[in-house]
């Protein structure tokens, strides 16, 4: 349950209703112990096909100076994400941390990751693209 805080958010949502069924306290849970192991193996389960995919989602994102925008985000697994937005003025890179789930900002980066999105929607032909990688 400690590492669910740390998958980032389209694949956290996927999976609420299997971790609400998680117990808070194992010792003290009624459930029998083949239902909290069926529930922990669907969730290994989604995290290991999340992890075998890069995903592509719209979602807003809070920013440094107190705003937010709507984004295009791409998660690489449950590895690394990228987003862009704001017309391709706003950009940051995701991962996991002791934290959970954190974004940084990246602008710099942007128009990087505004090529990357435009691939993945098939917009634009395939080509390498150098994007940051974090490392927390």
């Amino acid at each position: 349950k400690e590492l669910v805080r740390r998958l980032p958010d389209p694949i956290r949502e996927k999976l609420r209703p299997l971790i609400s069924r998680l117990p808070d306290d194992p010792a003290k849970s009624e459930l029998a112990l083949s239902t909290r192991f069926q529930n922990v193996v669907g969730i290994v389960n989604e995290v290991n096909r999340f992890s075998k995919e890069i995903t592509v989602t719209s979602e807003v994102r809070a920013l440094p100076d107190g705003s937010s925008a709507e984004v295009t985000a791409v998660y690489l697994g449950v590895a690394q994400g990228y987003y862009v937005g704001g017309g391709g003025r706003l950009a940051g890179v995701g991962g996991a941390g002791d934290a959970g789930w954190t974004w940084t900002p990246s602008n710099e980066h942007a128009p990087q990751i505004a090529k990357v999105v435009a691939i993945l929607k098939n917009e634009s032909p395939a080509e390498f693209v150098p994007v940051p990688l974090g490392v927390k």
